[in-house]
């Protein structure tokens, strides 16, 4: 096992505070390595250290020779939106190589369930998934040595997820580094676990959820030294002050000296005290109101569109509900892949909420006051200030408001600041601060998780879980949905049906595959594919004979080894499809 990239002694400040402090370790060839930490614990900062993006540090950053290394972005590159999905993938590839290669990057977004009719569509006019999903390819497609992966599991759909999950497990021959607030998918991707805490790492050769059970015996044993220190260092300052008061009463200095020697110890034991962590320093605390009927939310025989308007005619047919319900203190998940109408039913839903108005096809609880958190933030107005956007949710004076961001973890000085300006995991803190002074009484959370530290993923789960509550939650992060839902509905086949677990979802999608093509169509994509190799190999033959005719000295003899290799392989397969 080789090392890769090791870190020594590194610091980072941010406006002379310091994020980062001594902070040791090392990634070594094929192990999966997760960065965990609450939001501001400096975890994209020690990514953007390791990728080589952040520079002003103090220590040293050590790579293996030759080091060829990738990032799964965040965010789009806007130089990629007026690519073709496919020509974005195939730009990654060396020049001399792309037109031979290309079928390479065409397999690829195929395995990442990229339709063929898709190759051509404008990067620009992707889905966040489909975004997410050619952002991992350009990051694979060259199979690098290491990965570096910034939430990689934002905006994809299930069936992408598991996709990546299993790639990641058992098929890639690199290293990953991969900062997520998805617990599922750290569990089952890691074997080495980095957690910042108190501006310090802590190293785990484990999975996440065995690493947070190790930090936590680490803790426990912390907290009972530092109990058994701070009865000590008691004890020896009650004695000092006994034997001061005894050497001014009997006037005796010996034992004045002893006292003043032992109040030193004292003071020595406490600045060697044992230190046990402060934690995440941020609570998402919610509370909410009860809803005084039987049922807070009906739909009946109603049919699902998309566009504008929400309802036009059978060309825009999303699914059809024949019967949908949920009972007062109910936790609902919708379930379904991306494209199929989740985020179009929330919209009906709130649309007719705010219409207030009870038909046949709909109807709700009397006293039913909803709260709604979207999985784009869309809900806060980018240009208001935060505590502006809180009063405006919520309808809270400006002292509750205050109040609660301070709680929330925003200091006094923040509070006029902009909403743009916010990261994703303040944004979440901000709505969730407004939700809590509005107390709802049904719950509408489209992907709730999205911007959420792990930390804040589970006070959320105990807040729904311990709460009367009523919620609708969609959502791709398994635990989450395991964890709150009392019921599971589907979006499958053009229908929204009820299932009893949501495994039933995910085999579903581990099993699908692509419609069988007639044994006329699979010889002809056979033969076109043929043909394309013959040409490929052709145009190689042609330019390792053009190279081969010059002098020695101006030959590219690398690239003649690279050619030679391809034209070997490319035969291969061509074998291959004969004996098939």
């Amino acid at each position: 096992m080789s090392c890769l990239i090791s870190l020594n002694n590194i610091s980072f400040k941010y406006n002379l505070e310091p994020i980062l402090e001594r902070i040791d370790f090392s990634i070594n060839s094929r192990e999966r390595v997760v960065i965990a930490g609450h939001n501001g614990s400096g975890k994209s900062t020690l990514l953007n250290i390791l990728n080589g993006k952040i520079h002003e540090f103090t220590g040293e950053r050590s790579l293996k020779s030759g080091l060829r290394f990738e990032t799964v972005e965040q965010f789009l590159n806007p130089d990629l939106e007026g690519l073709t999905v496919l020509s974005a993938l195939v730009e990654k590839f060396p020049k001399e190589e792309a037109s031979f290669r290309e079928y390479e990057a065409e397999k690829l977004l195929e395995d990442l369930f990229f339709k063929r009719s898709e190759f051509n569509n404008l990067v620009k006019n992707l889905s966040g998934g489909g975004q997410n999903r050619l952002m991992f390819a350009r990051a694979i497609i060259n199979q690098p040595d290491l990965v570096f992966m910034d939430e990689p599991t934002n905006h994809l759909d299930l069936k992408s997820l598991l996709f990546i999950e299993d790639y990641i497990k058992n098929k890639a021959n690199f290293s990953v580094v991969i900062v997520s607030h998805d617990k599922t998918f750290l569990n089952n991707v890691s074997n080495k676990t980095i957690i910042l805490r108190d501006k310090s790492s802590y190293t785990f050769n484990l999975s996440y959820e065995n690493a947070l059970n190790e930090l936590e015996k680490i803790d426990e044993i912390s907290k009972k030294k530092l109990e058994t220190e701070e009865k000590e260092i008691e004890r020896i300052r009650k004695s000092a002050k006994r034997l001061a008061e005894w050497g001014r009463t009997f006037d005796n200095e010996d034992l004045s000296k002893k006292a003043k020697s032992m109040v030193k110890r004292a003071d020595k034991l406490e600045d060697e005290k044992t230190f046990v962590s402060r934690g995440n320093p941020y609570r998402l605390d919610l509370s909410f109101d009860e809803i005084h009927s039987k049922v807070a939310v009906q739909f009946h025989n109603t049919s699902i569109f998309y566009g504008q308007n929400l309802e036009k005619d059978n060309s825009n047919l999303l699914f059809e509900v024949e019967s949908f319900y949920i009972n007062s203190g109910e936790k609902i998940a919708l379930l379904g892949g991306n494209g199929l109408g989740k985020s179009t039913f929330i919209k009906t839903l709130i649309k007719n909420l705010d219409a207030g108005l009870h038909s046949k096809k709909f109807s709700f609880a009397p006293n039913l006051k909803f709260g709604l958190y979207d999985q784009e933030q869309e809900v806060l107005n980018p240009l208001m200030s935060i505590s502006k956007e809180v009063i405006r949710i919520s309808n809270c004076s400006d002292d509750q408001a205050k109040n609660a961001l301070i709680h929330a973890g925003f200091s006094y000085d923040r509070h006029n600041v902009l909403i743009e300006t916010l990261s994703g995991g303040e944004k979440s803190r901000v709505i969730f601060c407004a939700l809590n002074l509005q107390r709802p009484n049904f719950l509408v959370l489209d992907e709730p998780t999205n911007h959420i530290d792990l930390d804040g993923r589970s006070e959320l789960i105990q807040s729904l879980k311990d709460s009367s509550i009523t919620a609708l939650i969609t959502g791709h992060d398994r635990y989450f949905i395991e964890e709150v839902a009392d019921r599971y509905f589907l979006i499958k086949d053009g229908r929204l049906l009820e299932i009893n677990d949501p495994n039933e979802f995910y085999e579903d999608l581990l099993s699908e595959n692509e419609p069988e093509k007639s044994i006329k169509e699979q010889k002809s994509k056979k033969v076109t594919q043929s043909e394309d190799i013959l040409d490929q190999i052709l145009e190689l033959e042609e330019k390792l004979a053009a190279d081969l005719k010059r002098k020695s000295k101006f030959q590219k003899l690398k690239l003649q080894e690279t050619w030679r290799e391809k034209i070997k392989e490319l035969y291969e397969i061509l074998e291959k499809d004969e004996e098939i």
